[in-house]
């Protein structure tokens, strides 16, 4: 089991990640890496009713959590590096919006480089791909190593603003194929 969280997500976090990927404007909404499901809870609140999503998880126990806590929700257990086969599955072409709470800083290179890739070419023209990142981490090699990943792999990398009442202190990386909107 691989857990990047040290505590559940901040509500403030949830909200900011809702806002970095602004659901008003997706239909295609996936999310890699739910853990307990704390983010989870706010993206199907703030879903429209035309909306479709579904969440990949690989760790069995969170797994079964999910599956309990959201029955009516698709929920994968499965890797991240699936993501084509599940939206086959889904029957879903593009992602427009990917959030993702995988432990970046936790994987090898290649299996960031090969999630990355799949999630780049998978995400619609004007998706928006969200992933969080402790603020410490981006002094350090695996943060560094995690933004240059990013631009590897989109346009446009941005980082939002610091959630400082979140333990630790976290931020996000919104990135897109081209300008984020």
């Amino acid at each position: 089991m691989k857990i990047g969280a040290l505590r559940p997500s901040s509500q403030k976090l949830c909200r900011a990640t809702l806002e970095a990927v602004d659901l008003k404007h997706r239909r295609n909404i996936v999310e890699l890496g739910p853990g307990s499901g704390v983010i989870t809870r706010h993206i199907l609140s703030a879903l429209k009713k035309e909306d479709r999503f579904f969440a990949v998880e690989i760790d069995g126990a969170f797994y079964r959590q999910l599956r309990a806590r959201f029955p009516e929700t698709a929920v994968f257990h499965d890797s991240a590096e699936n993501i084509p086969f599940l939206l086959e599955r889904q029957k879903m072409r593009k992602m427009d919006a990917v959030i993702s709470g995988l432990p970046w800083t936790l994987f090898p290179d290649r299996l960031s480089r090969d999630i990355l890739r799949k999630v780049s070419e998978n995400m619609s023209e004007d998706g928006v791909f969200v992933t969080l990142c402790y603020w410490h981490a981006q002094y350090l090699p695996t943060g560094l190593r995690l933004k240059r990943l990013l631009q590897d792999y989109f346009g446009q990398v941005e980082m939002t603003p610091t959630v400082w009442s979140n333990v630790p202190p976290i931020f996000l990386f919104r990135c897109g194929k081209s300008t984020v909107r």
